[in-house]
Formats: structure tokens, C-alpha cells, sequence
């Protein structure tokens, strides 16, 4: 698995050490298809999830990439990322301060439109 991620890595153009990238990724719970699917392009057989332990991983929240420039915490999937804030203890984040998000979507407010009814777009789960 570690060479498939390395490889990984490096046709996606980490700039650093991408078999040290991937020693530190493959480290703690791990989501299945998200291996599953990389031993699948590798021809390899999956993993079987029966009897493992389930969570909540960062694919689920929309995290599409293993980096990007756009970042995880622009695009993500709001009621998992919640999920996940709420498992680790932590309040829903505000990426924004609430009068700066309040100030800009009123700058913003199409005419005829409630507040905070038009930033939301809907996207799916990963699967």
C-alpha cells in the first residue's frame, strides 16, 4: 500500500518526499474504500470491511483529493464536516467570523432573496 500511495502522490506532484508522505498518512485509522479503491487501480483485492471499525472519514465531508489548491475546508460537505467537528469535541466551525459572513452575504444578498439561503450548494456524499 505504501508504494501505491507514494506513487500516488508523486504523479500528483507533492513537492516533498512522497514515500515519506505516504508512511505518515498510512499511520491510525484508515477509511476502507478509500484503500479499497487504490489496491482496486493497483489490480490487488480489497479489503474486507466486515468486523472492522466504522467512522467518519474526511471523504466523507469532501475531501476529493489527496491535496489540492482549492483546500478541504472550502468545499466540503456540511452536515458530515459537523458530524466529524461534533465527534472530535469541537463546536461546527464558522470558517468566517459571524459578522464578517453576515456583512458579506449582505453586500451580496440577491434582491428578493433571505439571507443565507443562496452560499449553500448542495453536493452528494462520496461514496
Amino acid at each position: 500500500m505504501l508504494a501505491i500511495l507514494a506513487q500516488e502522490y508523486a504523479l500528483a506532484g507533492f513537492a516533498g518526499d512522497p514515500a515519506g508522505k505516504a508512511a505518515q498518512v498510512l499511520r491510525g485509522n484508515l477509511a476502507v474504500p478509500f484503500l479499497n479503491r487504490r489496491l482496486g487501480f493497483a489490480g490487488l483485492p480489497p479489503i474486507a470491511e466486515d468486523g472492522l471499525p466504522r467512522g467518519l472519514s474526511y471523504e466523507m465531508c469532501g475531501k476529493i483529493g489527496l491535496f489540492s489548491d482549492l483546500g478541504a475546508r472550502y468545499a466540503v460537505v456540511q452536515k458530515w464536516y459537523d458530524v466529524l467537528a461534533r465527534l472530535r469535541g469541537l463546536p461546527a466551525q464558522v470558517a468566517w467570523g459571524r459578522e464578517q459572513a453576515q456583512g458579506c452575504m449582505t453586500a451580496c444578498k440577491p434582491a428578493g432573496r433571505p439571507i443565507g439561503t443562496y452560499w449553500r450548494i448542495p453536493l452528494p456524499a462520496p461514496r
